[in-house]
């Protein structure tokens, strides 16, 4: 029988004889690939044509330099093919081409070759996947935003009455639904080796919800009123839909609650009169740290910082690594 101190000396024996494998591992986290609408995009207060880049922003930019962090230097390769004004309904069209053009505000993302939309941000998405495994790379992460612009086509409709548009928030969570469960289970049959993180909304509309009574203002605060039950509901359905899939679901709503004006453009008045409903830099950091919990960190840097003195430490590290995959 191995001793207590011949266990420890295999223990050192197999570190350093991985030690190569490791630093491998290390340097090649994979590929990140952002799915969804103006928040995946990263929209600051400008979401108009001038709005233009790779995505390579926001949460998305954060959560990657997260990993990098994590990861020794080494930066995921990252794809973001988010759209300002994406529904659920609109990620899937294949019809696009031969003179028909899906979401205009695809052209402000340069991940979309031709300048235009002409093809679906599902059929986008489900390509960079196989062309990544055609080269042999993993696809490590996906991050799936969906879902408050099906509501925002009711919410901020102006030839709905408030009446209508009540009634019309439970159909279109039911189709948003079944849309999201079509959309995650692609995704994971296309990408089985990918974790994958849902991220829910916020409700921009909350510090609106008090305003006296004032005609320049009551149609804003019924508004804000109408899209915090439809909200709660929109968020419920996501973490739904996600948890029967067995996908993550990352709940960024609490964080904002109270701090929308500190995190968001809501309360900033532009000489244009737009309400803007994005997260500033600080809502797009607490996102961040959101997504930066749930994703757990590579195992090759767990074991890099593996050693002697580590390895008096290694239950109290297992245990940190369990609570936060």
């Amino acid at each position: 029988m191995m001793t207590q101190k011949g266990r420890f000396a295999a223990v050192l024996a197999l570190l350093s004889g991985i030690g190569g494998l490791a630093v491998e591992a290390r340097a090649d986290f994979g590929t990140y690939i952002a799915v969804g609408d103006s928040l995946a995009f990263g929209v600051g207060f400008d979401d108009s044509t001038g709005d233009t880049s790779n995505g390579d922003r926001g949460y998305v930019k954060g959560l990657a330099d997260t990993i990098k962090f994590r990861n020794g230097g080494v930066r995921p390769t990252v794809f973001d093919y988010g759209i300002s004004g994406e529904t659920s309904a609109s990620y899937f069209p294949l019809n696009l081409g031969n003179g028909v053009q899906g979401n205009t505000a695809a052209a402000r993302n340069s991940n979309y070759a031709s300048g235009v939309q002409t093809v679906a941000q599902r059929t986008q998405v489900l390509n960079r996947i196989s062309s990544e495994h055609g080269l042999g790379h993993q696809v490590s992460l996906i991050t799936v935003n969906l879902g408050s612009n099906d509501l925002n086509l009711i919410l901020l409709n102006p030839a709905l009455t408030l009446a209508q548009k009540q009634a019309a928030v439970g159909p279109a969570l039911a189709a948003f639904a079944q849309n999201e469960g079509t959309l995650l289970q692609e995704l994971k049959i296309a990408a089985p080796e990918a974790k994958i993180l849902v991220l829910d909304y916020y409700d921009p509309f909350a510090p609106f919800r008090n305003l006296p009574d004032n005609p320049a203002t009551d149609q804003l605060r019924a508004t804000a009123l109408l899209a915090q039950p439809a909200l709660v509901a929109l968020d419920q359905t996501i973490g739904s839909v996600a948890q029967s899939l067995g996908v993550k679901f990352v709940d960024v709503m609490p964080s904002f609650i109270g701090n929308e004006l500190a995190l968001t453009f809501i309360g900033t008045v532009f000489s244009d009169g737009v309400v803007r409903v994005h997260p500033n830099q600080a809502g797009y950091d607490v996102i961040t740290t959101q997504l930066g919990v749930a994703v757990p960190e590579p195992s090759s840097f767990i074991l890099l910082g593996l050693g002697v003195a580590g390895l008096a430490g290694l239950g109290r590290r297992s245990l940190a690594i369990r609570t936060i995959g």
